[in-house]
């Protein structure tokens, strides 16, 4: 995985007999994407351990979006953000590009030497037993207090 001033990140997902990708049924925007094989993209922007974007997105390019503050600590899943994202299915994985423009989180221009906390899981909802993390969070992947972090140079 890359994780730079742009996440570019093929996502692995074992095909079944038939070739395909398991579960790729949700085309709404903010509908169900959790229910299909998806990647989930969290980013704490300003690294206060409490407020993050959440990104699901599935093998479809279908996007569930929510911003979470501590005011709103449930998430504002009716918060939509503006991404840029390109997804591909072949025969035992599938690829997702996922473009997220300043405009989509607070406008500022990133610093060199700013920290986010940051992660990315995958489900494979075939075997619910495929999940993961890229830091493991022990539990809910909504702990942005055990997020990794992105450090920009």
């Amino acid at each position: 995985m890359w994780a730079m001033w742009a996440i570019r990140s093929t996502w692995p997902s074992r095909a079944t007999k038939s070739g395909r990708i398991t579960s790729r049924r949700r085309r709404q925007r903010d509908g169900q994407v959790f229910t299909d094989d998806c990647v989930e993209i969290f980013l704490d922007t300003d690294h206060d351990y409490q407020s993050y974007l959440h990104l699901i997105i599935n093998s479809l390019g279908t996007v569930l979006d929510s911003y979470t503050r501590p005011e709103r600590p449930g998430g504002d899943w009716d918060w939509n953000g503006t991404f840029e994202i390109a997804t591909k299915v072949e025969d035992r994985f599938w690829v997702a590009e996922v473009g997220i423009p300043l405009a989509a989180l607070d406008g500022s221009q990133i610093q060199p030497g700013a920290v986010w906390g940051f992660n990315v899981a995958r489900t494979r909802i075939a075997n619910p037993a495929e999940y993961g993390q890229w830091v493991p969070t022990f539990g809910a992947a909504q702990r942005p207090d055990r997020f990794g972090f992105l450090v920009f140079d």
